[in-house]
């Protein structure tokens, strides 16, 4: 019988052959996927709109925008339950995890 050791890590049980969580508690492999994704990271029109009234954005393409976030290398990505959640520079954006819509972007 093969025990399986697991650890609890912000919610989540870690199974053994699971990537380990990085020092945030966050699994490398979550950050890389979004990553690996970008190309599929996209919004809706009431999206577009949300994001530029709550960030004050002007006419600018606010998915390049957010794009450009998320790949900066400062920036702090990290999954809870089906989003990932993206921090820099003072905004948070929020990404569903399978679909890639960008839901919202908060100034924090």
């Amino acid at each position: 019988m093969q025990v399986q050791c697991l650890l609890r890590v912000c919610g989540r049980k870690w199974k053994n052959g699971d990537s380990p969580p990085d020092q945030e508690g966050v699994k490398m492999d979550d950050k890389k996927i979004l990553l690996d994704n970008i190309e599929k990271v996209h919004t809706t029109e009431m999206g577009v709109d949300r994001i530029k009234r709550n960030l004050k954005l002007g006419d600018i393409d606010v998915v390049e925008f957010c794009k450009g976030k998320i790949l900066d290398s400062h920036c702090n990505i990290y999954k809870q339950g089906k989003n990932w959640y993206c921090e820099i520079d003072g905004i948070k954006i929020t990404v569903n995890s399978f679909s890639y819509t960008i839901i919202t972007a908060h100034k924090v």
